[in-house]
């Protein structure tokens, strides 16, 4: 491991002793690369973080030109942050006047519940879960406050397109980004949400000046996990999200599906959690979740050697579907289920059953030549 990603690693834990200040204290004061420390901060989406720290050390050993990037770059952060609070309101307020039911995810929510302050967070759009049967409308709601969706689905195809993605992307000018959402995962994965159960436990969070409706906390831990299996848990953003929320909210640890035992193994790994006295093995998958959570940290770690990310993921996505049964039928789903960018192939028309084989099979062959 590197000086910086160890650096790194010490920024994303939630405080919980002495003997961890001491580690951190340690890693603030070992050979840093700065320039490295500051490329990697941004590439994995922690800055604020290490701000944080860093500022928690009165800045010792830190250059000046260091600090004063640093200082910019939160203060452009926290300038974003809050003008997609203000955006949310708004959105929310829209949202509740068309009678659509809506609970925001991740983005200015988790902020608050795993940082408790709008500032050390960095992320780049909205999420907004809704119930599939009103994604019509709230799209149209949206698009009245300026927003254009993502594909311009053709004729009465919302259900359609409902029934087999996750979310629309839309947008509103170069810097307002929001998804609306009805699963945690794409259709491939055979995961569906029950947004009405999720609404009839949905809990009341403060998020700036006022309450805001989200997930229950075994739902988020439950988010939080599958949103890091489907990035490859690429970035220690994602972990140190997991990791806060965990310190923060203290939620109730389920350990039923492989995904939420592998993401709390990585956390336990990489240090930002403690290890769980008598953890579950997730069905007796335990040698499953290890090697997954093992391949991500390696993969954090920069270490990993292996074949590109997206193969990478096909193989992590059937490691972690239960039984034989359960990797043929999501393999034959990977195949068939048409997803974003098939839509978008489309042009916002149904896309063919075989349009999706085609398109994988073309993009390998690039990807090989290249």
């Amino acid at each position: 491991m590197t000086p910086e990603i160890e650096l790194l690693l010490q920024c994303c834990r939630p405080a919980r002793n002495e003997g961890d200040g001491a580690r951190r204290r340690r890693a603030l004061t070992a050979a840093v690369d700065w320039d490295h420390a500051v490329t990697l901060a941004r590439a994995h989406n922690v800055v604020p973080l290490l701000y944080r720290r860093l500022g928690q050390n009165s800045w010792r050993g830190v250059p000046p030109p260091t600090s004063a990037l640093l200082k910019e770059l939160v203060r452009a952060n926290l300038i974003r942050n809050s003008d997609r609070l203000r955006a949310l309101f708004r959105l929310l307020d829209a949202l509740a006047a068309g009678a659509v039911r809506a609970l925001p995810v991740k983005g200015p929510v988790l902020a608050a519940q795993a940082y408790a302050d709008q500032a050390m967070r960095a992320y780049s759009d909205l999420d907004i879960m809704i119930a599939p049967g009103d994604f019509a409308a709230a799209c149209r709601l949206l698009e009245r406050e300026g927003y254009e969706p993502g594909i311009a689905l053709r004729g009465d195809l919302a259900p359609a397109f409902a029934s087999q993605e996750t979310g629309m992307p839309l947008a509103r000018g170069a810097g307002e980004a929001v998804e609306l959402q009805w699963n945690y995962l794409p259709g491939y994965f055979a995961r569906p949400c029950d947004f009405d159960a999720l609404w009839g436990r949905r809990r009341m969070v403060p998020v700036g000046n006022r309450l805001v409706p989200t997930l229950a906390d075994d739902e988020t831990l439950l988010l939080l996990c599958l949103h890091g299996l489907k990035h490859g848990w690429d970035r220690l953003c994602l972990a140190a999200d997991l990791a806060h929320f965990i310190h923060g909210a203290r939620p109730a640890l389920p350990e039923t599906t492989m995904p939420v035992v592998a993401g709390l193994r990585l956390v336990e790994m990489l240090g930002l959690a403690a290890p769980r006295p008598g953890r579950g093995d997730g069905g007796g998958g335990g040698r499953t979740a290890e090697a997954l959570a093992d391949g991500w940290r390696r993969r954090l770690y920069g270490t990993a050697a292996g074949p590109p990310l997206a193969t990478a993921l096909g193989r992590e996505y059937l490691a972690a579907q239960p039984g034989i049964a359960g990797k043929l039928g999501f393999l034959f789903r990977l195949l068939f289920t048409p997803t974003l960018e098939d839509w978008k192939t489309s042009r916002g028309s149904r896309p063919g059953r075989l349009l999706r084989p085609v398109r994988l099979v073309i993009s390998h062959c690039l990807r090989r030549r290249r």
